[in-house]
Order: structure tokens, then C-alpha cells, then sequence
């Protein structure tokens, strides 16, 4: 069996870099000024963030959505409450010439018929013209929403970090760790051995590295069922 030691923190690359375990089932990754460059916590907190604001993004645009939708509702009845308006006006003024002189009858009615087709025509063009409008605002919004969420989507899957804790057993000289996930390339990938309390330090090197897994070997044989591995794997 190889040499045991045991140390509180782990240096690498000449004191520049500190890998440490903060607290049970947790890590830091520090510079040599105790900086913390990455730790669990930190990880999991930017995953919550990140959720966060993707459905604030989500609801604002349904607001914008709703909000189009009422307006362009307004708009039209409001002009069809124009429309009915000037329609009571002509009938009055029709009644009015009927009274006044009969013999203009004819000529009067077909005047305003005609004006009455007319403004029917522009009120229903005027509509036309707002519905469009709204409809390709709405269909604006919906289309950039879709085109958020996706590349949102496509950020998350190639750039977030993943974090795997693995359990040894007694006698193992090695270990395959899965990802949970396929990467579009091979990540960069940390692993941190963590014991109990009065267990031996046994070192840990990575031998192989895929977009789903990675394969570790051990410095010794793992003495006891106290072991785990942290890993840590991103692009």
C-alpha cells in the first residue's frame, strides 16, 4: 500500500489553484488568496437565476401580448360607436328634408343612401386595416418569444456546468462517472475526492474524458465505504 497522508487542502499548479471541502457533500475551488473561484452553492445559485429571469422574459411578453389585444378590441369598438352615430345623424336629417319639402323626397334619399354606403365602406376598411395591424404585431411578439426561448435553450445546453457526486466503494482502484447528459464536445472536467474526517488522502487522476462520461484511477485501493467523488464537468 502506498504512503498515507492526509491535508485539509489540496494545492495544485503551484499554490495557484486550492480544492477544498467546505462542508459535508460540498466544494470550493479557490486561488491562493482564498478567493473562491467555484463552489456547489454558487453553481446552484446561478441555475435558480437563470430560471428566474427566463420566466420573468416569459411573463412580460404576455403582458405586451394582452395589452395589444385590449387595444386593438378598443379601437374597433370605438369606431363602430362612430359609425352607429352618424347613421342616427342622417335619419334625423332625413326626416328633416321629408318635412320640409316633399318633392326633394327622392333625390334626398338616394343622396343619402349613398353616403351611407359609402362611410360603411370606409368604417370597414378602417377595421380591416386595425386588425391587420394587431395581428402582425401579435404575430411579431410570438415569433421573437419562440426565438428567446430557443436560443435561451441552446445556451443552457452547451454552456451550463454539471455537477456529479459519485460514491466509492471499499477496494476500488477506479471510477466511471456519467454526466447525466451528452456535451457537444469533450468538456474540461475537475474531480475532488472527499473521505471522513480521519480517512487517508488517496489521490485522483482523470485517465479518459467523453461528452457523457469521464474515468478516473485512484493513488490506492478506496480502504472504506466513506468515499465520494465530486466532479465537476463544462465546456
Amino acid at each position: 500500500m502506498a504512503k498515507i497522508f492526509s491535508t485539509e487542502q489540496l494545492s495544485l499548479n503551484g499554490d495557484s489553484i486550492r480544492i477544498k471541502s467546505s462542508a459535508a457533500g460540498a466544494f470550493e475551488i479557490t486561488d491562493a488568496n482564498s478567493n473562491v473561484l467555484m463552489s456547489r452553492d454558487g453553481i446552484e445559485t446561478n441555475f435558480s437565476s437563470l430560471h428566474s429571469s427566463s420566466s420573468l422574459e416569459a411573463g412580460a411578453v404576455d403582458g405586451e401580448i394582452s395589452s395589444l389585444q385590449a387595444k386593438g378590441v378598443s379601437d374597433l369598438s370605438g369606431a363602430v360607436g362612430t359609425k352607429d352615430t352618424e347613421i342616427s345623424s342622417l335619419q334625423a336629417k332625413e326626416v328633416s328634408d321629408l318635412s320640409d319639402a316633399v318633392e326633394t323626397k327622392d333625390t334626398e334619399i338616394s343622396s343619402l343612401q349613398a353616403k351611407e354606403v359609402s362611410d360603411v365602406a370606409t368604417l370597414t376598411s378602417a377595421s380591416s386595416l386595425e386588425a391587420g395591424v394587431v395581428d402582425g404585431e401579435i404575430s411579431s411578439l410570438q415569433a421573437k418569444e419562440v426565438s428567446d426561448i430557443s436560443s435561451l435553450s441552446e445556451l443552457i445546453g452547451d454552456n451550463d456546468v454539471v455537477a456529479v457526486s459519485a460514491d466509492l466503494t471499499a477496494n476500488d482502484t477506479s471510477k466511471t462517472v456519467s454526466f447525466g447528459r451528452t456535451f457537444s464536445a469533450s468538456p474540461k472536467v475537475v474531480a475532488t475526492m472527499v473521505g471522513g474526517a480521519n480517512d487517508p488522502i488517496i489521490g485522483v487522476q482523470l485517465s479518459a474524458v467523453s461528452t457523457s462520461e469521464a474515468t478516473f484511477q485512484f493513488s490506492d485501493d478506496i480502504p472504506n465505504g466513506n468515499y465520494k467523488l465530486e466532479v465537476l464537468a463544462s465546456l
